[in-house]
């Protein structure tokens, strides 16, 4: 919670008079404890003090996550398995055509999907229901067979499409549409990457079928080339759910892509990523003094937008069997590693011009779940009062690794001198350097 004005007050209960204590700007609270005392919300913070909800503005932490690193990440949901060969074909022949649970049209049997004219269909199973010949398509997906040709042959597959969330959080489905007896099965964050192979109409709405039993909204996609298929890096095959560095981020709301690098009017965009969006970068290139990277075949964006987070060799200070994080000040991304193995990399935020990140080469002094930060002063200003800041790893007197959930500014200098971390990625570093000890992990502060 952020107080809205400076001088904002807390009572020692809810509904009371009592102040507890004044709030410059700078303070944010956590908050686990509400209730309603004459119509007026109240929220307690983790000192015991209550506060009326209209005093204050809630803060969403940042969905950004980092990417494991030469490892399996979780798979992409599997495309649908081949039909039997004794299956029919068959094309839609209607403007739209209802998709329903079982065979026959009833009160208590409600279209479940639609198709649209022209739609491949492959029927496993035919049936008559009311006199008329229904075909199964699917599980639990019948259509009237009035309104589908049979054909030979099926037609030729279309390339799957790809696409992008644009999301905080999109409900994956096991069937189309938001009715009751389709239960969320999981969810995808902001900048995930899909594969589309099939798009039906529910409610007036399309959806789209990102794997088996997987159904996303189709508002929530945004449409994206086709991504470039296996690179090479190092001599070995590499795709991208087993990322290899480098690898980046995008910094700005949206950073233009175009067929080869540099900006010039025979070059325009041919598309754009979005913030926060994960790439791989397959190759390097300075044009006109300026870097650009190569995300994918014919597809270049201008580093001036990304934050590029690249191997960096172990300093001999640091144990062949150490846990390490290395920090780059110039990209504002972290990369840790298992002695000279890189295994996760983060966009991240460090400190300001005037409130440096301290470089140089630390160890871990104190680790804490949570804790109380605070700093600067509310007459001079720079003043913060941060309660409940997770993962924490301090290195050098105090300065930490450390979750940032009041901002999603990743990828620029924001901090009076500590490591931002989204939340899941502090605690990724936080959980994973555990296994080095109480001095783990080491940290590298380096520019350039």
């Amino acid at each position: 919670l952020r107080p809205l004005w400076a001088g904002t007050r807390t009572y020692t209960r809810a509904g009371g008079t009592q102040v507890s204590r004044t709030l410059a700007l700078g303070t944010y609270l956590a908050s686990a404890v509400q209730t309603t005392v004459g119509g007026t919300l109240w929220c307690q913070s983790t000192r015991g003090d209550w506060i009326p909800a209209s005093s204050v503005s809630v803060v969403t932490p940042s969905n950004l996550r980092g990417v494991e690193l030469g490892s399996t990440a979780p798979p992409p949901p599997p495309p649908p398995p081949p039909p039997p060969g004794d299956v029919r074909h068959g094309v839609v022949t209607a403007g739209l055509l209802n998709v329903r649970a079982r065979p026959g049209v009833s009160p208590d049997n409600p279209p479940v999907g639609q198709l649209s004219n022209g739609t491949a269909v492959t029927i496993y199973e035919e049936q008559q229901a009311d006199g008329a010949t229904w075909y199964r398509i699917g599980d639990r997906r019948w259509v009237h067979g009035g309104w589908v040709r049979i054909v030979e042959e099926p037609p030729p597959p279309g390339d799957p499409r790809h696409g992008v969330v644009t999301a905080t959080t999109l409900n994956v489905r096991a069937r189309p549409g938001v009715v009751a007896g389709n239960p969320v099965v999981d969810q995808l964050h902001y900048g995930a990457e899909v594969t589309i192979y099939d798009e039906t109409q529910v409610a007036g709405a399309a959806w789209y079928r990102i794997g088996v039993d997987r159904w996303v909204h189709s508002g929530w996609v945004r449409i994206v080339a086709a991504v470039e298929a296996p690179r090479t890096s190092l001599g070995l095959l590499t795709v991208s759910d087993q990322p290899v560095l480098p690898v980046g981020w995008v910094v700005s709301s949206t950073l233009n892509v175009r067929a080869r690098p540099g900006v010039s009017p025979d070059n325009p965009p041919i598309d754009e990523v979005l913030h926060n969006q994960r790439l791989d970068i397959l190759e390097s290139r300075m044009v006109d003094g300026a870097r650009w990277y190569r995300i994918g075949l014919d597809r270049w964006v201008s580093g001036q937008g990304l934050a590029a987070a690249s191997l960096k060799p172990r300093p001999s200070a640091i144990r062949p069997d150490e846990r390490w994080v290395a920090v780059n000040l110039s990209q504002q991304t972290a990369v840790a590693y298992e002695g000279d193995r890189p295994v996760y990399a983060a966009m991240v935020a460090t400190g300001l011009p005037g409130t440096p990140t301290v470089q140089g080469i630390f160890r871990t002094w104190q680790r804490l779940a949570s804790g109380k930060m605070s700093g600067g002063s509310a007459a001079t200003g720079g003043y913060y009062y941060l309660e409940e800041v997770t993962w924490t790893c301090y290195f050098y007197s105090g300065y930490a690794l450390h979750t940032a959930y009041w901002h999603d500014a990743f990828g620029r200098p924001r901090s009076h001198g500590c490591v931002n971390f989204s939340p899941y990625d502090a605690w990724w570093v936080f959980q994973w350097s555990a296994a080095g000890g109480v001095n783990s992990p080491a940290v590298y502060v380096y520019s350039g």
